[in-house]
């Protein structure tokens, strides 16, 4: 069974997202997780993040549950509407 690349792709609120591990020392493996979220039309940032913090919590593990949240307008895509893991 295929497991979804992005859990917080399910929620109501989100249009698109990605979740990356970046560099924290206060974890103990040294890495946490950041997400990059696409709201859907019509959603404020500041309305959404209880919302998302909320979702996390019920659908996410602990280990899993992005750190932080950063709002964007748009996610780099391939020519074929892919997330491009690889633009920096």
């Amino acid at each position: 069974m295929q497991q979804d690349p992005c859990l917080l792709q399910k929620c109501p609120i989100v249009s698109r997202a990605l979740v990356v591990a970046v560099d924290d020392k206060k974890h103990f493996d040294g890495k946490c997780a950041k997400a990059y979220i696409v709201l859907k039309k019509g959603i404020d940032a500041e309305d959404a993040m209880p919302i998302l913090k909320k979702y996390g919590h019920s659908a996410i593990s602990d280990y899993m549950r992005p750190e932080e949240y950063v709002f964007v307008d748009r996610l780099p895509t391939t020519k074929n509407g892919k997330l491009d893991y690889f633009t920096e």
